[in-house]
């Protein structure tokens, strides 16, 4: 699993009169901004707001499967080096570093 300092899971997602807010139990962790004040600023909508949210709430569960996904892939030998299994391992790899704020 992640051994980065991110705030431990699951996140949820709480849907208020301000917007979204993203909790890990009873902490807030992030709110969402994209109420109908700042539509015509910023362009996003309700409905981007709430699947930015619901993205975010995901995050933690989806780094941990992909560090799940890429541990058991390499410990089974079920990577190839070479093609699109490469690419596909690479993408995994480079999604993983960038959420835990390491740079290339």
């Amino acid at each position: 699993m992640s051994q980065g300092k991110h705030t431990p899971g699951p996140w949820t997602v709480d849907w208020s009169d301000d917007g979204p807010l993203i909790y890990t139990g009873d902490l807030m962790i992030a709110s969402i901004s994209g109420s109908t004040e700042h539509i015509k600023v910023r362009g996003i909508d309700e409905q981007t707001t709430e699947a930015n949210a619901s993205l975010i709430a995901a995050a933690r569960d989806l780094l941990e499967a992909l560090e799940r996904l890429l541990t058991h892939g390499e410990r089974g030998n079920l990577y190839y080096e070479r093609g699109e299994d490469a690419e596909v391992v690479n993408q995994v790899r480079a999604a993983i570093a960038k959420a835990k704020g390491q740079r290339g």
